[in-house]
């Protein structure tokens, strides 16, 4: 006899950053910027579909932006998702474009998860995105999720679902098609697995 399922929402999250840009390989930050996939990663995209397809889901997803967007096109092999303006990744501000080392030449000390972003969105402003979503998949009735999404926004995603003040989203990196399962231990929200 199985176990019961004791905790809310979806037994397994399986989250995949986009693949790589000519920004993501220079450490350029890429908020709302729509800077497209490098044709490379296109074929790097499907191969982890080739993987991703033997998984089952019960709800597909994406950010808006083409990069992601590209990607999840890829992952599913032409199969429909959602598209959600909350998955987009953090809005950069005067920083789009810029890598830490040109910010830091003017603002020595500067970090993305505890300093602002002039004239961008606040990390309060993207938790708040963050957590609208994680309240939404915690109280569907899916099984399990795939979202494709940008790396900042997933690192923030693993943080709250681990119940982590969004500033601890520093703790994780994740890589150009990387891919983070997410799920539980009884109760526990965990991460199955992080990487590729």
């Amino acid at each position: 006899m199985s176990e019961s399922k004791n905790h809310r929402g979806p037994e397994t999250v399986v989250l995949i950053r986009h693949g790589k840009t000519e920004w993501s390989t220079k450490g350029r930050f890429a908020g709302r910027m729509d800077v497209p996939l490098l044709s490379s990663a296109e074929f790097e995209a499907i191969e982890v579909g080739d993987r991703i397809r033997r998984m089952s889901f019960d709800m597909v997803m994406s950010s808006p932006l083409s990069r992601a967007r590209r990607t999840a096109q890829l992952l599913c092999s032409g199969e429909e998702f959602i598209v959600d303006d909350r998955l987009r990744e953090r809005d950069y501000g005067d920083y789009e474009g810029l890598t830490t080392a040109e910010i830091r030449r003017r603002h020595p000390r500067w970090n993305v998860w505890s300093d602002d972003v002039p004239n961008g969105e606040t990390l309060e402003e993207m938790t708040y995105r963050v957590d609208s979503l994680h309240r939404e998949l915690l109280d569907s009735s899916a099984g399990s999720a795939l979202i494709v999404a940008h790396g900042h926004w997933i690192r923030l995603f693993t943080a709250r679902w681990l119940g982590l003040h969004p500033r601890q989203a520093a703790l994780f990196r994740l890589e150009a098609l990387g891919i983070v399962k997410l799920g539980w231990e009884r109760e526990s929200p965990v991460v199955l697995g992080w990487g590729n």
